[in-house]
């Protein structure tokens, strides 16, 4: 099932059918393996913590742009995402910071969990001016984590 979350952008849980381009676009990540954004494919949305992945695509054509890993910690009242890669195909092209934008408004618009904050951590190359005055930027090389009230987030 596709999720439209704006701006040309539309959103899908991995499927065994994604997992050859999921191999690809995570060809050489140091942080995620194909294995994490699986299993956070059919997320348990009863525990109190929980990772969700999306892919993330252009919603005219549904050609796949990249991924984005969550975790939904209900303790903490908190949606951390833990940033997004694009696929070697679209890097270098601004989509990270494009989609990056658009999903925070749709997480901020929907919030579907009722949470109350937002993490999101970027690495530190990534420049972060683009989130404004409501994020407060934590520097914890090598990322960058952001946090903001939710319903506080500008964009």
């Amino acid at each position: 099932m596709y999720t439209n979350i704006g701006n040309g952008y539309q959103t899908h849980l991995p499927a065994e059918d994604d997992r050859a381009w999921v191999e690809e676009c995570l060809a050489g990540n140091a942080y995620w393996t194909v294995d994490t954004i699986f299993n956070a494919a059919s997320p348990d949305e009863t525990l109190s913590t929980f990772k969700i992945a999306r892919i993330f695509s252009y919603s005219e054509t549904g050609q796949k742009l990249g991924i984005v890993l969550h975790e939904v910690v209900k303790p903490m009242d908190s949606l951390v995402n833990y940033g997004i890669v694009v696929h070697p195909d679209h890097r270098q092209l601004g989509i990270g910071h494009s989609a990056t934008e658009q999903l925070l408004r749709w997480d901020r618009d929907q919030n579907i969990w009722n949470l109350q904050y937002i993490y999101f951590v970027f690495e530190s190359t990534w420049d972060t001016t683009f989130l404004g005055n409501s994020w407060t930027k934590i520097s914890t090389p090598p990322y960058i984590t952001c946090f903001a009230k939710i319903s506080e987030i500008s964009l």
